[in-house]
């Protein structure tokens, strides 16, 4: 599959980002210059169309998608450059999301979202570049996105970019950062403590956090991949030799 080359001569193959399975023979995709979707029409024949966010607000046209998680049986919610956006891929219609400086406190935060979590307790989460954590609300059908009541505490660990994030319905969150490593939130007694190479990590930058049937985290980082015990805090890194 290519987006952008056959459909918009000159700007090339563009990367696929995000993958959402809407059904047994539809796929939404979050590329590097949108969003698209495939529908699959038989052995080895696809539809394969993009969708123009742009028409629903001319100032944002929310081009790069880094990713497409679902939020209901119809809905998808989106991160992308200019913020969020929950597509309905039922009606083809969408609410966008942005940064508004006058009502900060009330809008997404500042900067590029590239990543969007729903947690064991069903809330939503969405990171930006600059800016922190978000939490996504649905009031009766009225869903805004804010920026998350404790940032400031989970800042005073790090200033990073959170880039995944983890948990397992216990209130403990496990956030991989660009550039602090591996942040531990405590959301009943808000305490956040950081583990980075000091703590035995192979890099500070961490890109994934995934939990195995033992109880020991996996972490992906800029230095290979590594396991991280909760109960001993002991790390094991593991190089292209293991």
């Amino acid at each position: 599959v290519r987006t952008g080359q056959e459909e918009n001569k000159g700007k090339g193959e563009q990367a696929i980002l995000s993958i959402q399975v809407v059904s047994n023979n539809k796929l939404l995709l979050g590329c590097a210059d949108g969003l698209y979707e495939l529908i699959i029409t038989g052995p080895g024949n696809y539809q394969f169309k993009e969708i123009d966010l742009g028409r629903f607000n001319k100032r944002f046209n929310h081009t790069r998608v880094y990713k497409v998680l679902a939020y209901d049986k119809n809905r998808s919610i989106l991160a992308t450059k200019e913020g969020a956006a929950l597509y309905d891929h039922k009606n083809n219609k969408a609410v966008l999301f942005e940064h508004n400086p006058k009502n900060a406190s009330k809008t997404i935060s500042k900067g590029i979202c590239r990543l969007a979590y729903r947690d064991h307790e069903g809330r939503y989460w969405l990171s930006t570049s600059t800016g922190g954590l978000n939490i996504l609300s649905d009031r009766n059908g009225a869903i805004e996105i804010r920026p998350y009541e404790y940032n400031f505490k989970i800042k005073e660990a790090t200033t990073n970019y959170i880039t995944s994030i983890y948990d397992d319905g216990s209130g403990v969150y496990w956030f991989g950062t660009s550039g602090s490593g591996l942040i531990n939130w405590n959301e009943r007694t808000k305490e956040a403590k950081k583990y980075d190479k000091s703590s035995g990590l192979p890099n500070d930058v961490v890109y994934g956090v995934l939990k195995d049937k033992r109880g020991l985290l996996w972490l992906s980082t800029n230095r290979g991949i590594c396991s991280f015990n909760i109960s001993s805090e002991k790390v094991k890194a593991y190089s292209e030799v293991d």
